[in-house]
């Protein structure tokens, strides 16, 4: 079933790279504010992970696997969340979405962040 399910994943990336539809979301890295401990070296991912949009299809690599995927609204409230299961490589957004947002991938050390478009 998983087979079947990351082969999908690539038919659909392909389709919808011919269409032209799909877009590479430019993504940061923040460390997250622990306010305890010093920590002389802070470590930081070494590399930040691709991630697409496809209209409210938000698709991703296994390196996301047990982040909180957090949707913000321009007040920097959270207006949609869930966590990223093993095997998942894709979230679909609730359709009632719509306008300018920040996407986070939040871990307990670290998030990823960037603005998409609904």
């Amino acid at each position: 079933m998983r087979k079947f399910i990351v082969l999908l994943c690539g038919i659909l990336f392909s389709m919808s790279i011919a269409a032209g539809t799909l877009e590479v979301i430019d993504l940061k890295c923040e460390k997250v504010n622990t306010g305890g401990g010093f920590h002389p070296h802070p470590k930081s991912p070494a590399l930040t992970p691709t991630v697409y949009i496809n209209e409210n299809t938000v698709s991703f690599g296994s390196e996301l696997e047990g982040f909180e995927l957090q949707i913000l609204d321009e007040d920097g409230v959270v207006v949609y969340s869930t966590i990223i299961s093993a095997g998942t490589s894709l979230v679909v957004l609730p359709s009632t979405l719509s306008g300018d947002y920040e996407i986070r991938f939040v871990t307990d050390d670290y998030y990823y962040y960037g603005f998409i478009t609904l």
